[in-house]
């Protein structure tokens, strides 16, 4: 359980560390970069050739990383590698003991991580769904699995606790898309629960996220908290309902 503990915090410090820092900026002074020495170039390559042009390009790029991204960005990129490192290092150390559900998990959260960066286009401001995707989804199913083996009902359940998440945290999608993707998600979980023949649990997780429901019409900071207190305690229900 500890492992577990300490991979879903590893997978959040990589997902900050890559999609909450706006990577447009340094990319937009790279379109206009012209500045920097080109590298030595290979043996007999000519001066017009196409391996002096990536000779040029590479000394120009290596001039870029020395001049904006080292000074600003350099201890931020060791900080995510290291991470990366650390979670998957973590989930073979899981593999070992509770099956490789771990590491499959692992290695898809973090492709997630990068498609997220492509999403918005490093403006630092992820998908909403992606974010539950990573920091609920996810996270869930490495703990379910440090116990009992992955299943279909997890997996849904996992992809229902991300949409339902999307009212919980900071969004930049319109009102209405955050409740149509919540309402999918408190759906997708009930309809779950119930065709694994957990109607109590279904029971549950209705009454349970009543109150969510009724504060997604409050637009605040102290809502949405109040809204992914109400979200955990479902998830904890769920699981708790599956385990006995």
């Amino acid at each position: 359980m500890l492992l577990a503990l300490v991979l879903a915090g590893a997978l959040a410090v990589v997902w900050h560390v890559v999609t909450q820092v706006p990577w447009a900026v340094p990319a937009a002074t790279w379109r206009h970069w012209a500045q920097g020495e080109p590298l030595p170039p290979l043996p007999y390559a000519q001066r017009d050739s196409g391996a002096a042009h990536v000779s040029s390009t590479l000394g120009q790029f290596w001039a870029w990383v020395k001049t904006i991204v080292a000074p600003r960005y350099l201890a931020i990129i060791f900080a995510g590698c290291a991470a990366a490192l650390v979670a998957l290092a973590l989930a073979a150390a899981l593999a070992a003991t509770s099956g490789a559900s771990a590491t499959m998990i692992t290695i898809l959260a973090l492709v997630i991580t990068q498609m997220a960066v492509v999403w918005c286009k490093g403006n630092g401001e992820p998908s909403t769904l992606l974010t539950g995707l990573v920091l609920l989804a996810a996270m869930f199913a490495i703990g379910y699995g440090a116990f009992a083996p992955l299943t279909l009902v997890i997996s849904g359940l996992s992809i229902a606790f991300a949409a339902a998440s999307v009212s919980a945290l900071p969004t930049n999608r319109s009102d209405r898309q955050t409740h149509v993707l919540q309402w999918a998600g408190y759906t997708l979980a009930l309809v779950v629960m119930i065709a694994a023949h957990q109607v109590l649990g279904a029971f549950v997780l209705s009454v349970l996220w009543l109150p969510q429901a009724l504060l997604v019409k409050q637009n605040s900071v102290r809502s949405a908290r109040r809204q992914l207190i109400w979200l955990l305690a479902g998830m904890l229900a769920a699981s708790l309902a599956l385990a006995f």
